[in-house]
């Protein structure tokens, strides 16, 4: 009777251990093989390119941080599917022989089995420490504080007060694809936060995409100039933002000239008058 008792008991103990091991297991990541030629030196620099900013790259050489870049992209996992999003980067990968292998990438995305990180013919998932490792320690020092706060309030400001006095089934559309001093700090994932806010807010308006939509008002932005004073812990943000009417063909400046104190932004848009120290 022990015996039979010891037994089930035995046996109890072995399938839990079997059922949780199976999420452990499931959690452990299991390395790819399609990055091994940056493996031992067959690599001999990576080239990372922003998408908006052509200006804004860089190139790695160093061996450790190639090494450091293989270990990222080696537990990558393949998917059949990538997002829809417009890549913020894109990777070359440069092997003995001037081979070019390159790839497209989808910075802070976090979809359930959609690839960020893909070519021609692989797409893959890659983890967000691929932000946090590579992407951020070359711009991290130059982004204005809080930049998706500041930036994107500032624009649903003005088209708040825009709204107010224009008629609101006409269409808004916003460019900021010429917005050059701050385009290398605009990220996919944040348009699409953006672009969902609007919506919210009802305010019939959307981020410009496809030049064959027509649009009865136009918004364009320009960034003027930012600082961020890390030692005093305090920022600047400027813009222009010009709103243009197709139909009546008027157009409406608003300013915006915002500074961080005290741990957060204090957002000012002022219609027409450019605000004193702009």
């Amino acid at each position: 009777m022990l015996k039979k008792m010891s037994l089930r008991f035995l046996i109890l103990i072995v399938s839990f251990f079997l059922l949780t091991g199976c999420t452990s297991i499931n959690k452990l990541t299991i390395k790819n093989q399609d990055f091994e030629y940056l493996k031992n030196g067959n690599t001999t620099k990576i080239n990372i390119n922003n998408t908006r900013d052509k200006g804004f790259k860089f190139v790695i050489t160093d061996e450790r941080e190639i090494a450091n870049i293989y270990e990222l992209l080696s537990t990558a996992q393949s998917v059949k599917e990538k997002s829809s999003l417009q890549p913020d980067y894109v990777f070359e990968l440069y092997t003995e022989g001037n081979k070019i292998n390159k790839f497209y990438y989808i910075a802070g995305l976090d979809e359930k089995d959609l690839g960020n990180f893909y070519s021609d013919d692989k797409i893959y998932k890659v983890s967000k420490t691929v932000d946090t490792d590579i992407i951020s320690s070359f711009w991290s020092t130059r982004r204005p504080k809080n930049f998706n706060n500041v930036y994107y309030d500032s624009i649903l400001v003005a088209i708040d007060n825009y709204r107010k006095n224009v008629d609101k089934t006409e269409l808004i559309g916003i460019s900021l694809k010429n917005d050059v001093e701050v385009a290398k700090f605009i990220l996919s994932v944040d348009l699409e936060h953006f672009s969902k806010e609007i919506n919210e807010k009802g305010y019939n308006a959307t981020i410009i995409s496809d030049s064959n939509v027509n649009y009865g008002i136009t918004m364009n932005i320009e960034t003027k100039g930012y600082k961020t004073d890390l030692i005093k812990n305090e920022g600047v943000y400027k813009s222009i933002l010009t709103f243009i009417n197709k139909k009546d063909n008027s157009e409406k400046i608003y300013y915006v000239f915002d500074n961080y104190k005290d741990g957060k932004w204090d957002i000012r848009v002022d219609a027409e008058k450019k605000p004193a120290g702009f």
